[in-house]
């Protein structure tokens, strides 16, 4: 989901200064027990595939009708 802030910049967590590897989020995956660690890992491959296996729509056609 993209929020769009003032003059149609899109918000991103980049743009809003977060970033994968912030203190807060290594904190937080510090206090994961294995379990939970492993959860989320299969959570990811999960989506991985869904993206993977997904509808692809080739932008070249997009606004073309047969």
């Amino acid at each position: 989901m993209s929020v769009v802030r003032e003059a149609g910049t899109p918000s991103t967590p980049s743009t809003r200064g977060e970033t994968w590897n912030s203190p807060e989020r290594i904190a937080i995956h510090r206090g994961l027990t294995p379990s939970e660690r492993l959860q989320l890992t299969i959570e990811a491959s999960r989506a991985a595939l869904r993206f993977a296996e997904g509808e692809r729509i080739d932008e070249r056609r997009a606004g073309v009708r047969s």
